[in-house]
């Protein structure tokens, strides 16, 4: 997928896994999907490049007992991300969602599934995650006194004054108030927000830098404000999040390996040229969950860390196995997809053996076990179900 924040050229982590014979170094390459979302599927070299879905139909034992009872089809997207410049502010609908809006508006919305997914930093990531909740509305009108001229109309009523209602307004109602504000207005806000801080001198507030970083870009987009309500977040490599339904998001720049139910659903908010559905967010403000730590529990065995989630559909594993090291890995009845990060290796199953190096990409059907040693130092990443004995 060669969306315009993907980084360019042969700095792409994506370009290097994706086994292209010519890289243009003008293009961007975003994002690799593995998987049968329709969008972007997954064919098979094996097969004569037929399409993952297609093998899977012809042989639906590759999914296992549990995942064809349970699901009918892989219900999971492998992707590599690398990044180079912010993408839209975003959230996921939960599965209830996503169906109502499908069946509203199936170009904006492709499919009828939810889409919770982890992220497993593979360099330094930096993003925007959810609502700051030690961001009081005083603070607020604290350092943007501008917003308190939209804030008067929206929390005053006819049977209270504003300055009672205020005490009660919280950061997510100052951002409902303000999706229902006047195009206009949002636009002399945002005018007023950015001179202010472009005359002041020695500050240091990240999310101030990345807000008149993107003014520039989208000086009428009101995703700039939930910029400045946001936490900005780094993930050191190794680092896994979990991003579940609702949950407010950026990622602005690194590479990533993801996860997630096989949907390509977004809601955006800002930060984009592409369609932004404000009324939907605004009825997913108040979903926001402050008091879940977004980090994932990792658990790790047999040079295999497993990132744990509250996810039915999926699980990611990395996979650092060490020159000169061989580990068996035991196949419980789900499928798994396998990429290779770095180093040579091999992986030997019953009747077949393939020579493993960056770029290399697997799907391993249900039940089917398999060795993996290295000659280098090997990393992977690999998606599957979750199952009961864990890793």
């Amino acid at each position: 997928m060669s969306y315009d924040w993907g980084q360019k050229g042969e700095l792409s982590l994506v370009a290097q896994l994706a086994g292209l014979k010519h890289i243009d170094r003008a293009a961007s390459y975003a994002e690799l999907w593995m998987g049968v979302h329709p969008n972007c599927p997954s064919r098979v070299i094996e097969e004569s490049g037929s399409y993952l879905s297609e093998v899977i139909k012809r042989d639906p034992s590759l999914l296992g007992e549990y995942v064809t009872q349970r699901w009918g089809e892989l219900p999971f997207l492998l992707k590599i991300l690398s990044i180079d410049k912010p993408l839209s502010i975003q959230a996921h609908p939960d599965k209830s969602l996503a169906d109502t809006l499908h069946r509203k508006d199936p170009e904006n919305y492709p499919d009828s599934n939810h889409k919770p997914e982890i992220a497993v930093a593979l360099s330094e990531l930096q993003l925007l995650y959810g609502l700051n909740k030690q961001l009081s509305v005083q603070k607020i009108i604290e350092v943007y006194p501008n917003i308190e001229e939209v804030l008067i109309d929206a929390v005053s009523s006819a049977s209270g004054s504003y300055q009672n209602n205020l005490a009660e307004v919280g950061a997510q109602e100052l951002l409902k108030a303000l999706i229902s504000t006047p195009q206009n207005q949002i636009d002399k806000l945002l005018m007023k927000i950015e001179k202010g801080l472009s005359q002041k001198i020695g500050f240091t507030d990240e999310n101030q830098k990345l807000f008149l970083n993107q003014f520039s870009i989208y000086p009428s987009d009101i995703g700039l404000i939930f910029i400045l309500f946001m936490n900005l977040m780094v993930l050191n490599p190794d680092d896994g999040l979990y991003l579940g339904p609702h949950q407010l998001h950026a990622y602005l720049y690194g590479d990533l390996a993801e996860c997630m139910a096989n949907s390509d659903n977004v809601i955006r908010a800002g930060m984009t040229k592409k369609y932004k559905d404000l009324n939907t967010l605004k009825s997913m403000i108040d979903r926001q969950n402050h008091s879940m730590d977004p980090l994932c529990r990792k658990k790790s065995k047999d040079f295999t860390t497993c990132y744990e989630s509250p996810a039915e559909e999926f699980e990611i594993h990395k996979i650092d196995l060490p020159k000169s090291r061989t580990q068996k890995y035991l196949k419980p009845d789900v499928p798994e997809i396998l990429i290779i990060l770095s180093g040579i290796g091999n992986l030997e199953s019953a009747d077949r053996s393939y020579l493993l190096e960056k770029g290399t990409i697997l799907f391993v059907g249900a039940g089917q076990d398999y060795a993996i040693s290295a000659t280098e130092d090997l990393k992977a990443i690999r998606g599957t179900v979750p199952v009961l004995t864990g890793v």
